[in-house]
């Protein structure tokens, strides 16, 4: 696939926030060979977010490949991998670090299962036996 699509949990279109079942507002990048290539705002209604919408996925997010997000939970997660969407938790905040680490692959290990996310910080996963490559 030369085409993926992220999307990343951005509550208040500054920085990624948590509650990736709640958010309405999302930051669609588009990347092409590992180039970024577009970016777009996706705002949802009360009730196309996640935690009130089922499958596929909410109108303007169907074509992600990506979900980088600071809190989801498992049911989430689970309809996520359903769609063969990537849930990545991070306990960063800043968008352009978070992107430049997926595109690096500091970011690219999908949660081992839904009750065992992975947090991945700033500095890597920091060995604590999650079975990510940093």
């Amino acid at each position: 696939m030369a085409f993926t699509t992220v999307a990343l949990t951005m509550q208040n279109k500054r920085e990624i926030t948590e509650h990736a079942g709640k958010c309405r507002n999302f930051l669609l990048v588009r990347f092409d060979q590992g180039k970024e290539v577009e970016r777009s705002w996706v705002k949802l209604s009360l009730d196309e977010t996640f935690s009130q919408w089922g499958a596929p996925l909410p109108p303007g997010l169907q074509n992600i490949d990506a979900l980088i997000t600071r809190g989801v939970g498992p049911g989430l997660q689970l309809r996520l991998a359903a769609q063969k969407v990537r849930a990545l938790i991070t306990d960063i905040t800043d968008p352009d670090l978070a992107l430049t680490m997926f595109c690096k692959g500091e970011l690219s290990a999908p949660i081992p299962s839904p009750w065992s996310p992975v947090v991945v910080a700033e500095g890597g996963c920091g060995g604590h036996g999650c079975g990510c490559h940093h």
